[in-house]
């Protein structure tokens, strides 16, 4: 769901335990490069993830940085969407971006400042929903919470050397995510949210 040209290496290693893979994108251009990285036993569709009407149909639903792309009012109603397209006992796992990180209130003022200069071709809509907002959905589904990355490619590229003190940051870091795994949700980047449909 929101698949984008398929631009990563490791994205294509979801797809190869599967027998077949649907990519569903608003971006027919992005479809159109995701044909040249995608299995050959791939379908591609162009839709808005808010029209997904598919009932019963998929063993695996994937979102990855795409639902906080969406407006606001209109992501819950894309998850209710992704969980219907489900199979019973069959999960939905989404990629989602912390409100409240640590490094949203350290760069608040310069991300302010940086989107006002920024031109109107360069400006992608974002908004996310705090945590507690997913509780939601486990009043109907097992719902899962787990922390993917406390620190961004952004605030990476701008702290953190990349040499070997670098690298030791990073394990650092990872072991850090392992330890206090619910200290990394709350205060890092980004996050994975786990439904399983009964």
């Amino acid at each position: 769901m929101g698949c984008g040209p398929i631009q990563y290496e490791e994205y294509k290693q979801y797809y190869n335990i599967f027998t077949e893979n649907h990519f569903l994108d608003i971006s027919q251009k992005a479809l159109d490069e995701a044909k040249n990285n995608a299995r050959p036993n791939s379908k591609f569709i162009c839709q808005s993830a808010i029209k997904f009407n598919e009932k019963n149909k998929y063993d695996l639903i994937l979102c990855n940085h795409a639902l906080y792309h969406m407006d606001r009012f209109d992501q819950k109603k894309v998850v209710h969407n992704m969980i219907t397209g489900l199979k019973s006992k069959s999960k939905l796992y989404i990629t989602y971006t912390n409100r409240y990180s640590i490094w949203n209130f350290i760069f608040f003022l310069p991300q302010k400042i940086f989107n006002f200069f920024k031109s109107e071709n360069r400006r992608i809509y974002f908004y996310t929903h705090p945590i507690s907002w997913w509780k939601q959905f486990n009043k109907e589904y097992n719902l899962k919470i787990y922390p993917l990355r406390t620190i961004s490619s952004r605030e990476s590229k701008l702290l953190i050397p990349n040499n070997s003190i670098g690298r030791k940051i990073f394990t650092y870091l990872y072991d850090f995510e392992d330890k206090y795994p619910k200290l990394s949700l709350y205060l890092g980047t980004y996050y994975i949210v786990e439904i399983e449909k009964e």
